[in-house]
């Protein structure tokens, strides 16, 4: 190792410390990625590794080196967070933004009162920045801030007249490392290709006086000169699920040290981070599978499989005889039938009604693709707040999508789920439901349940959720992304 990768590493180790000595609750997250020097990017991570440049980190390091360590902590809670391997196929530069955001909100929380390190022009224009986007949505996390900037910022325009900057000044606003490791499908000799614009930039640049890196319009002057084209080599065989299982685990450790250590220091800080912790921590369903299995009953049909069909001895066959194949398919298939169960649907002033309509929608889409109905179903779709509003008995797939297009929000009161259970129990006395599979209540959590748990499954199911809404241990809690809709 050089004498200049030698002190390159010795400012990391300092910054890694120093953060280590002012947050113990990261110890996991801070000491997991492993350090690579050279590659294709100047700093940056892939989840597994931290890339970087010797004259990037020291030219950093002599300019601001809190700055620095921001720099570190910055890349690591990308890597905690999972952003590396949640990325979208497309409109990536609004997932690196919004990425950068969500991280940069953490930090601005963690940062001690005593360290003013965005008392800065740049560190004000963050601030507002996110303050702007606070005031939109509820949750600052990557993907929520993606989601918005997807929905109402598709043209730079609209960013000028919304943060009153280009998204391309939005992106230098935020930008402390790079993300082209994130993604999996980038060619070597791109990046290679790219990393040579830098480099000429970096030596048109050289002969100056360097300048605080905290200045958005000359980030990339401080870039490195020269750059060994391997980062996307020793991604191949390295298996992304399981360094995202891996950071998972950090996650789950951090969070049960950060609920330890927040009893005893800056309790306020700690508790944004501790519920974002818990929305990435907590068990996730895929819905699709998880209605059918809730939702259908597996039964025996008189039905041609063609799963079990063998081709080479049915047409063995054919060749012998002519006329009669040898062994003729199975007469019988299993398949996921649906009976009757109950969607009640929370009409509370807090459920927003077309966060309704996409989950009923996302439920129709997957019993039609799935082909579960049978020739006849009962299924009660039921809206109530503090009292039943509405009870639709669906009997056909024609039913249901009748429904759905003429879909209406009712109720906006207070939440009481007690009176849905009331009545499916009133509806399983009188017949009107003979075999109930189960009840499937979408709602935010707030309310007041039963003392006594039902005779039937039932799940409770909700959309965003920050916080872990506590619910009887009798039923199931399933969480499902907005974006999964």
């Amino acid at each position: 190792m050089s004498g200049q990768g030698a002190l390159a590493r010795r400012a990391l180790e300092a910054c890694r410390n120093q953060l280590f000595f002012e947050n113990r609750f990261l110890e996991q997250a801070l000491f997991r990625l492993k350090w690579e020097e050279g590659g294709a990017v100047y700093f940056g991570s892939d989840g597994g590794c931290l890339y970087y440049s010797a004259d990037y980190i020291l030219k950093r390091y002599m300019q601001e080196p809190k700055q620095l360590m921001m720099d570190y902590l910055h890349t690591v809670m990308h890597c905690l967070y999972q952003h590396p391997f949640f990325v979208p196929q497309e409109q990536r530069e609004y997932w690196d933004v919004a990425a950068d955001i969500a991280v940069e909100c953490i930090l601005e929380e963690m940062a001690a009162e005593d360290i003013p390190l965005f008392d800065t022009p740049q560190g004000q224009a963050r601030r507002n920045t996110i303050k702007r986007i606070q005031d939109k949505i509820n949750a600052m996390s990557a993907q929520k801030i993606f989601v918005f900037l997807l929905r109402n910022m598709p043209l730079d325009k609209d960013f000028s007249a919304f943060f009153g900057m280009s998204f391309a000044e939005l992106c230098a606003l935020f930008r402390r490392d790079e993300h082209r490791l994130w993604y999996a499908d980038e060619s070597t000799e791109e990046s290679s290709t790219q990393q040579g614009g830098m480099q000429s930039k970096e030596n048109s640049t050289e002969q100056g006086e360097i300048q605080s890196k905290e200045s958005s319009a000359e980030k990339d002057d401080i870039q490195p000169k020269e750059h060994r084209t391997r980062t996307n080599d020793r991604r191949i065989g390295r298996s992304q699920k399981q360094i995202q299982q891996v950071w998972k685990g950090v996650a789950e450790q951090m969070l049960m040290d950060l609920q330890s250590f927040s009893r005893h220091t800056r309790g306020d800080l700690s508790g944004n981070m501790v519920k974002t912790l818990q929305k990435l921590t907590r068990e996730k369903f895929d819905y699709s599978t998880f209605l059918l299995k809730f939702a259908a009953r597996l039964e025996e049909r008189m039905q041609t499989d063609m799963d079990e069909f063998d081709y080479v001895f049915y047409t063995y066959g054919l060749r012998l005889d002519k006329r009669m194949p040898l062994i003729e398919p199975l007469e019988y298939k299993d398949k996921y039938l649906l009976r009757e169960f109950v969607i009640a649907i929370d009409t509370s002033g807090s459920c927003e009604g077309e966060l309704v309509e996409k989950f009923l929608t996302k439920t129709y889409n997957i019993l039609r693709q799935t082909e579960s109905f049978t020739s006849k179903v009962n299924i009660h779709l039921i809206q109530c707040d503090a009292v039943i509003q509405e009870d639709v008995t669906i009997q056909s797939q024609q039913d249901l999508e009748e429904y759905i297009a003429h879909f209406t929000l009712k109720g906006f009161g207070g939440t009481d789920f007690r009176p849905v259970f009331e009545h499916i129990e009133r509806m399983m006395e009188s017949g009107a439901i003979q075999r109930l599979e189960g009840l499937l209540y979408f709602t935010d959590g707030y309310g007041i349940f039963p003392a006594k748990p039902p005779k039937y499954k039932t799940a409770f199911v909700f959309l965003d959720q920050e916080e872990n809404v506590k619910v009887p241990a009798w039923a199931m809690k399933v969480y499902i992304e907005e974006e999964s809709l």
